[in-house]
């Protein structure tokens, strides 16, 4: 899934346009800058800011995406226990059948665990990702507010 997340927001694009606006933030002195250079830096907020949306979306798909694995997992494991009860009362007869059942869930819940860590540690390293391009937007829109306030007092 963090493919799938990764080609929805663009890591590599993302990664390179936060470490480009973040340089450009440090540099960035509202107090001496002109309206012009406010004006770039303002459009550039911008478009950090559409790219933080479209990580926190991702993060929330990625997440409900998980979640339906967990969910699957979970009915797995319930039906695997409920055919262990039935095991316990079967006859000889029904046992081949039985046990046949639960070597087919025994091998999906086995197929499923890695997927599902590999899932979560996704969800991890996607929200990292989000919450530092919203850091970095957070951070740069805090700089830009006194200097837009000024500009707007002053008109």
């Amino acid at each position: 899934m963090i493919w799938r997340f990764l080609s929805r927001v663009g890591k590599k694009q993302a990664g390179n346009a936060l470490e480009t606006f973040t340089q450009a933030v440090v540099a960035f002195d509202p107090e001496t800058a002109s309206e012009a250079q406010i004006s770039l830096m303002e459009e550039e907020l911008d478009k950090l800011g559409v790219r933080v949306g479209k990580a926190e979306q991702a993060v929330k798909k990625d997440h409900e995406e998980t979640q339906a694995l967990l969910t699957q997992y979970n009915r797995y494991m319930s039906a695997a226990e409920r055919l262990e009860a039935q095991l316990q009362q079967a006859d000889d007869n029904e046992r081949t059948s039985l046990d046949a059942s639960m070597a087919k869930l025994i091998d999906e819940l086995e197929r499923l665990q890695p997927e599902i860590d590999r899932e979560k540690q996704e969800d991890q390293d996607a929200e990292s990702f989000a919450a530092e391009l919203r850091q970095a937007y957070d951070e740069a829109a805090e700089k830009l507010k006194p200097q837009k306030l000024h500009t707007i007092l002053t008109q």
